[in-house]
């Protein structure tokens, strides 16, 4: 078990304070995660249509949070989520950028756009579509079973070309960390939301190597940022230099964040060596 009280020193993003009070599910395609219950405060991350959570407090309409995916917490507007008696189950999650549609018809009335990673509850099934628990219909090519692993490097590679959006995981983009964090997902593996996090936990359980050893689907870490090996000389990452998700030669990326982190410059790279998932300390 990884014991997430101790290699994150109490952190408040994965250890809220307070004693659990019920369960709710996001209910609106994509909400901000806030520092505080005000809209003026940090956005931390954001949780995504179905995300099942935690509740630990309710003030002035608002939620403080923690997604029983990643055990991510912050403060959400209470009108993104419906209370729930039971922990919320899936059955699937978005692929991609997804339409939800009023019937199985791709001409039909047009009521949603899902984001990469939502977590979906399937009731029915007609021809090429899906039926979610709150009516609407999703083509099945957006869609995969939340059981069915798939590969880091192809997960990867679906968010070419899509913005960089520090702290998103929405339609409009994603962050450096959301990224790696979705393609591990994929793969089966359930890692931090945050990259100081992430090496965190990779430092205690997994193996270090050598940059100039990267296999494919090894991540590297420089201090707030992550980017994932697509082979042993090239970077997949959400690159807020070219605000977007990109390949890049990894020479290339190392030799611009020399020059631009200066002395706050440093690498490591890690190997995800057993499949062993990622375990709050209160489970």
């Amino acid at each position: 078990m990884y014991d997430i009280e101790v290699q994150s020193e109490h952190d408040a993003r994965l250890y809220p304070a307070g004693e659990p009070r019920g369960y709710a599910r996001i209910t609106v395609p994509e909400t901000w995660v806030h520092a505080a219950p005000d809209a003026a405060s940090a956005r931390l991350s954001q949780y995504t249509y179905g995300e099942p959570l935690r509740i630990f407090d309710q003030r002035d309409g608002w939620l403080h949070a923690q997604s029983l995916r990643d055990h991510y917490s912050g403060w959400i507007p209470e009108t993104a989520a419906e209370h729930r008696d039971d922990e919320p189950a899936w059955t699937h999650i978005t692929l991609a950028v997804a339409p939800v549609t009023a019937a199985p018809d791709l001409k039909s009335a047009y009521r949603a756009t899902l984001p990469p990673d939502a977590c979906l509850t399937v009731t029915a099934e007609e021809g090429d579509y899906l039926q979610l628990h709150d009516g609407g219909w999703l083509h099945r090519r957006h869609a995969t079973p939340a059981d069915l692993p798939g590969d880091i490097i192809t997960a990867a590679r679906r968010h070419l070309g899509r913005s960089y959006v520090w702290g998103g995981r929405g339609t409009a983009g994603l962050d450096c960390s959301a990224l790696a964090q979705w393609s591990y997902r994929r793969a089966g593996y359930n890692i931090p939301r945050d990259s100081d996090l992430q090496e965190k936990y990779l430092e205690a359980h997994h193996t270090r190597v050598h940059p100039e050893e990267l296999t494919r689907g090894d991540l590297l870490y420089l201090p707030g940022h992550v980017m994932i090996a697509n082979d042993a000389y090239t970077v997949i990452h959400a690159s807020g230099y070219q605000m977007q998700v990109v390949v890049e030669n990894l020479s290339e990326a190392i030799a611009r964040y020399k020059r631009t982190m200066g002395e706050k410059y440093r690498l490591r790279a890690y190997r995800w060596d057993a499949k062993t998932p990622f375990v709050h300390v209160f489970e």
